[in-house]
């Protein structure tokens, strides 16, 4: 498995020598990151590509990266915030029922 991770990471960091700025390579290095248990890389990732590309499911990404951390506000602050960008988007929806099951 660690040979497979080796691999995609490699082809996702190719892809950004064509464009720097491209966020879905950013944005699937973040969730490759998170399988791992990297939170703190995937942090980084998804940060980037919330940077080119200010998307609702790239706050959900970072969202679910801190429940991964343990830290329940900064991903209800993350999933809140994908629901300004996005009030329709099914996975922030999703991850609000579970992190305000009152709401």
């Amino acid at each position: 498995k660690e040979k497979n991770f080796e691999k995609a990471k490699e082809d996702y960091k190719a892809c950004l020598t064509f464009n720097i700025k491209f966020s879905p390579c950013f944005f699937s290095l973040s969730r490759l990151y998170g399988l791992r248990n990297r939170f703190e890389t995937g942090l980084k990732m998804i940060n980037l590509a919330i940077k080119y590309d200010n998307r609702a499911e790239h706050y959900v990404q970072k969202a679910k990266l801190y429940l991964g951390l343990d830290n329940i506000t900064k991903a209800k602050e993350n999933v809140t915030k994908a629901l300004t960008i996005d009030s329709n988007c099914v996975p922030a929806i999703q991850l609000k029922t579970f992190l305000f099951p009152k709401s």
